[in-house]
């Protein structure tokens, strides 16, 4: 039979801890070394929960939850089944079940949010909690959730007691990570976590806002390139934009000028106004900039150590932030056939971990009594482990799936140091006012001693902030001296997120409209683009995140002056302002059928009236959807569940035949002259690939390996940023938008950008090609051609 726990109200609950008991015993009699190897066998044994139980709860202990019997059931696949009476109690059941499946991740989570993991682990830590007190995610988090609701706070409680109640129950498995947590100076003693509260919960939703929900890092490395190179001539504010995709005219936007009722007149507003910005914010850096710069105030740039620890030179890798910050692949979308089901599916790409950030439940709330086989409530889907809920799935009326939306939720401000107070202790505004940093104090405390264990070490650490934000210059390796503050949607008070966070589970979601008022517009942080669909038909698309429209010579990618000249409108942009999409059933009948669909891709065309963000990823997966779920051909299928599995397990490289087949099968005569014979086969053999990428398949790796070629940046540009090699996926639009129109090639672009790639810097470590033999081509410079690896 499927593993199941009850879990009823009643008078008491007694634990003991007889294996620890028994070890301590034996730790008596036996030599160290054999009681360490059978403490290490006993963790391993007993780290597995009991899930065949039933386990009494004295209700008074934990809030009063649970108010009646919950059962948690899991089935073949080990996902998690909970039935109760109320949705408080079937969360208390989800929480019951995620500390015994995820206990560590959980306590890993809260640690690191509130800038205490260095406590657990030692300095490997130590990194990571300066990074997150610095920031004061902590306290963020603390703050948002003052803010709950009545219901949110309700909801949020019957999580943390299901917590609380596995926590305090006669099972006493806990995961081995802990034994490696203790803070005993006895280094057998594993770590007994405290009591989770709602404030643990909030803990990690700020930690998911974080990994999910900022830029300040690429707003760092396009600074630190300038800074390094612009002096010497080698790198221009235009030079390093040009490494980066262009967003202007990028095809395949999720919403349509016709979706969101864009003019010609708009567009053309809204590229004056865009120019205007990238003209001031040029000349910002030609002049302000460039004075800081050249005025010998500031330093070399802030190092690892500087944020690590006294003694780091000999320190184990340490945790950082941006490596948990998430990569962008997911894509979601959600479609009807005309006068058929809607269906949705959501595949949500982040960094394969162990434990999964995902976690499966499925909550199911019956009548009482003679109602007891009446389903009163559903959901099921995917949530992120430590909070209460489901947030990639559906419940019986609604369903939804996210991507990251990649708008803009951050910015840094440098500030300019004061002129008649200290400038150690104050800044300067444009208007002449001078204002003293706010310091701000941070004692860390760190596991030291032999193994880590027993004894504990501190530092302390002063906080620079100004009216932006706490200054993150040290964090993001900016020139020493400098005070870059972030002003983050993130970092400040947040009045609604914790009530969207946990409103997955309102009952009254039943339609796609309810699902974006109620939710996905009250989530200040991190930004997602949402599609989804209703019972009734209903298509719909929302984004999240609160934003401002930003000053006239900030474009928000690049760190601009904290003096007041380039703040952001007064104002947050209303929700109703933001891009969205409702499709009635009747609309989508109309249409004989539609799709939304959303893959991380620019979100509106040229012309939307309100900037969001320029780090959109290339439409390359949004191409495809676009592709497949807008072909006619398809049209009658878009409620055939087996079109959408075939589009979940699509092999096709957009890459290939959207961007760049045409463009080399027309320059193959080309680059003949520069291949040997087997690279000429090779070409050939490319050039008549379908595109798909099966396992075993060998041209994807070709194919990928060129492009990194293309991608070929000069070595002190990633050395700069600390990269191997400059990322493809960031490159290669560039290089391949310099004529907009790549459907017909255009000989003198393709090869004008292969040279301006291998020119950019000065640098003659860059990749270039030989000289093509088309007239054409080689009426460009010569030294596009010399000195360079053969292509491809």
């Amino acid at each position: 039979t499927a593993p199941s726990y009850a879990c009823c109200p009643s008078g008491g609950m007694v634990c003991a801890r007889v294996g620890f008991a028994v070890s301590f015993v034996l730790l008596l009699v036996i030599t160290y070394g054999g009681v360490a190897m059978g403490t290490l066998l006993f963790s391993i044994a007993d780290q597995y929960p009991n899930l065949n139980a039933h386990v009494t709860v004295d209700a008074n202990a934990h809030g009063g939850f649970p108010a009646a019997p919950v059962t948690v059931v899991r089935d073949g696949n080990g996902l998690v089944h909970v039935e109760a009476t109320s949705i408080e109690d079937a969360v208390f059941g989800q929480g019951f079940a995620q500390a015994q499946d995820r206990l560590w991740q959980m306590e890993f989570q809260r640690l690191v949010a509130a800038g205490r993991l260095a406590e657990h682990v030692g300095k490997p830590g130590l990194k990571l909690d300066k990074q997150l007190r610095r920031l004061g995610a902590g306290r963020a988090a603390e703050l948002m959730c003052t803010h709950a609701s009545a219901a949110t706070r309700r909801n949020l409680e019957a999580f943390v007691a299901g917590i609380n109640a596995f926590l305090r129950s006669d099972d006493h498995a806990r995961p081995i990570e802990f034994y490696f947590m203790s803070t005993s100076w006895w280094p057998l003693i594993r770590h007994e976590p405290n009591d989770f509260s709602p404030v643990d919960v909030c803990y990690a939703a700020k930690l998911l806002q974080l990994q999910l929900g900022g830029n300040m890092n690429w707003e760092a490395e396009r600074f630190r390139l300038w800074w390094a190179h612009s002096k010497s001539g080698n790198a221009s504010y235009r030079d390093i934009n040009t490494l980066y995709t262009n967003q202007s005219g990028m095809p395949d936007t999720i919403l349509t000028a016709q979706d969101l009722g864009i003019t010609a007149a708009d567009v053309a507003t809204q590229r004056a106004r865009e120019e205007a910005t990238f003209a001031r914010e040029q000349q910002l850096y030609e002049s302000d900039f460039a004075t800081m710069r050249d005025s010998g105030r500031y330093g070399a740039p802030y190092s690892d150590d500087d944020e690590e620890s006294n003694n780091a030179a000999d320190e184990k890798p340490s945790y950082d932030l941006f490596e948990m910050i998430a990569t962008h692949a997911s894509n979601a979308w959600a479609a009807r056939a005309a006068n058929a089901p809607a269906c949705g599916a959501s595949d949500p790409h982040l960094q394969i971990n162990l434990p999964s950030v995902w976690y499966y439940t499925h909550l199911i709330v019956r009548g009482d009594g003679a109602n007891a086989s009446r389903i009163t409530y559903e959901t099921s889907g995917v949530g992120m482990a430590g909070i209460p809920g489901v947030h990639i799935g559906k419940n019986q009326h609604v369903s939804w799936g996210i991507t990251m939306a990649i708008t803009d939720l951050q910015d840094l401000y440098v500030a300019v140091p004061a002129t008649t107070n200290d400038p150690d202790t104050h800044y300067r505004l444009a208007n002449g006012t001078e204002l003293a940093y706010t310091i701000r104090t941070e004692t860390i405390r760190y596991k030291k001693g032999f193994l880590g264990f027993g004894s504990v070490g501190e530092e302390t650490m002063a906080v620079k902030e100004t009216i932006y934000g706490p200054d993150v210059a040290p964090i993001l390796k900016l020139p020493t001296g400098m005070v870059a503050s972030v002003k983050s949607v993130i970092l400040q008070d947040d009045t609604t997120s914790v009530d969207a966070v946990v409103g997955f589970i309102d009952p009254t979601l039943q339609t796609t409209s309810d699902l974006c008022r109620l939710v996905f517009q009250r989530l200040r942080a991190p930004a997602f683009s949402v599609p989804s669909a209703d019972l009734s038909g209903n298509l719909g698309y929302c984004i999240s995140g609160a934003y401002r429209d930003r000053a006239v010579g900030h474009t928000g990618m690049w760190p601009t002056l904290g003096d007041g000249r380039f703040d952001d409108s007064a104002t947050e942009i209303p929700t109703s302002a933001l891009p969205q999409l409702q499709l009635s059933s009747t609309a989508v009948g109309q249409r004989g059928g539609a799709s939304i669909s959303a893959a991380n891709q620019k979100i509106y065309p040229d012309g939307f009236a309100h900037v969001l963000g320029y780090e959109y990823i290339p439409p390359l997966r949004g191409g495809r959807l676009h592709q497949v779920l807008e072909d006619p051909a398809n049209r009658a299928q878009l409620s055939n569940i087996s079109l959408h599995v075939s589009l979940q397990t699509d092999t096709t490289s957009n890459i290939w035949t959207l961007r760049l087949r045409s463009v080399v099968a027309a320059q193959r005569d080309n680059l003949l002259p520069c291949l040997t014979s087997e690279a000429h086969m090779l070409l050939d053999e490319l050039i008549s690939w379908d595109a798909q990428t099966p396992i075993g398949s060998t041209t994807p790796a070709r194919l990928w390996n060129w492009i990194r070629k293309l991608s070929t940046v000069a070595s002190p540009i990633t050395s700069t940023v600390d990269k191997a090699h400059w990322p493809p996926f960031l490159f290669t639009p560039s290089l391949l938008n310099t004529d907009p129109q790549l459907a017909a090639p255009n000989t003198t672009a393709f090869y004008h950008r292969l040279c301006q790639s291998s020119d950019l810097l000065k640098d003659g470590s860059a990749g270039r090609v030989c000289a093509p033999a088309s007239a054409e081509a080689q009426r460009l410079p010569s030294s596009c051609w010399q000195g360079g690896p053969a292509a491809p």
